[in-house]
């Protein structure tokens, strides 16, 4: 919970014209620097725009010159460098934005966003309750505190924040897919509930046109906390068929097939 499929299609899906600009190397994980921020591709010379990147942190799978190429809400596309800043710079880069503009609670958001990737999870903590001090119903900052309090195994809170995030955004994929891996996965047997599991997977899966893999991953782990390994290997090579399935994650799915061909579910603490 990986140069992907795009490569299969980039003879029709192409980047927009190159540049000179800063480099990022695949798989380099990269903050957006604000909301709104649209992604997209070009089809026979003409931009199609692929909607707004809904996720703060996001991995670069290429780069073309001054776009980089990204996948968020299930979908493929390019984006400016000049919108996203390396995840090694944007502790630094959002202190600067917070001392300029202090009562903007996205620049929290993305600070803590970052932060928690690094580890740091008391000082996001601190930034998140700041942004939602800020913004209360934002439903990206409480997504955000969600995702830093699964990976720092504050369970509770987790599934108290994803709630929140689908009552506020019914159509929020990445919390069904979040709140399924946590009640699928989760080492502690109180949180887990399989029945629940699935049917957050498959929202999540519905969401993103049954199209992102990570989802589908997620739905495999669901049936398989469930009792249904069947459905669990099935869904599970599913996952493993997008080429863009690729790197740790899929050397994880791979483990994840051979456990539930011995009717064994699959066990993480955090969110990994």
């Amino acid at each position: 919970m990986s140069v992907r499929r795009w490569v299969a299609i980039l003879a029709v899906f192409t980047a927009p014209a190159v540049g000179e600009a800063e480099e990022f190397c695949a798989d380099q994980r990269v903050v957006v620097k604000r909301a709104r921020v649209s992604f997209g591709y070009t089809e026979e010379g003409k931009w199609v725009n692929a909607g707004e990147v809904t996720e703060v942190v996001v991995t670069v799978r290429e780069q073309r010159g001054d776009w980089v190429l990204i996948r968020s809400g299930g979908k493929r596309g390019w984006v400016r460098i000049a919108e996203v800043v390396s995840l090694a710079d944007a502790p630094a880069y959002f202190t600067g934005m917070i001392e300029a503009q202090p009562r903007v609670g996205s620049h929290y958001l993305r600070r803590a966003a970052a932060l928690a990737e690094q580890k740091e999870y008391a000082k996001a903590e601190r930034d998140w309750t700041e942004a939602l001090r800020l913004a209360p119903s934002d439903p990206a900052a409480h997504y955000g505190r969600a995702v830093s309090r699964h990976l720092n195994k504050d369970y509770a809170g987790a599934l108290e924040d994803y709630g929140v995030v689908i009552r506020l955004s019914p159509n929020h994929a990445g919390a069904f897919a979040g709140r399924a891996w946590l009640r699928a996965t989760c080492s502690e047997g109180k949180y887990r509930d399989g029945a629940e599991a699935v049917r957050d997977a498959r929202r999540a899966c519905e969401l993103t046109a049954w199209g992102d893999p990570d989802c589908i991953d997620n739905l495999a782990a669901a049936y398989a906390e469930n009792g249904q390994f069947d459905e669990a290997g099935r869904w599970q090579s599913k996952a493993l068929e997008f080429p863009a399935f690729q790197g740790q994650s899929r050397e994880n799915a791979l483990v994840r097939v051979k456990l539930y061909k011995d009717g064994r579910p699959y066990r993480t603490d955090g969110r990994e």
